[in-house]
């Protein structure tokens, strides 16, 4: 059991309990106990709701990853997080995407160009496998 009253939590303006004063696992609030770390917004989901079945993860209505109001946790698969961040605009996708080396246009001309996969690569500066998931639609799939 965490010690609950050494938690250093504020409340902010969306009404998100921030942990203010502990160690964090990228950006979630942690603390240990027995050797073994625990994200605190889990731990309060448990608290207020229950066991949480394995491979599903503590979601943030709020997108504050400090946020350990139960009030503002759901859970979720990954896929389930997944869209609930492309609904909200928080998932680069396409030519937004950090690592994005084509932009839609260009997926666009790759989608109707005549040729190989492999020429249609060389062109365009990207794999032959590249071109074979655009055109399959496998990759950018969010264009039409």
């Amino acid at each position: 059991m965490i010690n609950e009253k050494a938690l250093e939590i504020y409340q902010d303006y969306k009404g998100c309990w921030i942990v203010a004063s502990h160690s964090r696992a990228r950006g979630y609030p942690q603390f240990a106990r027995n050797g073994k770390r625990k994200l605190i917004h889990r731990y309060m989901y448990e608290k207020y709701y229950g066991n949480i079945p394995v491979g599903i993860l503590v979601c943030h209505k709020c997108d504050t990853k400090a946020c350990v109001n139960p009030n503002h946790l759901f859970l979720g698969t990954h896929r389930d997080n997944a869209i609930d961040a492309l609904k909200k605009g928080r998932l680069a996708i396409g030519e937004n995407h950090p690592d994005a080396k084509l932009s839609e246009q260009q997926v666009r001309e790759i989608r109707i160009a005549e040729g190989t996969n492999k020429d249609i690569g060389i062109k365009y500066k990207v794999s032959e496998t590249i071109v074979s998931f655009i055109r399959n639609k496998k990759r950018w799939k969010h264009l039409a």
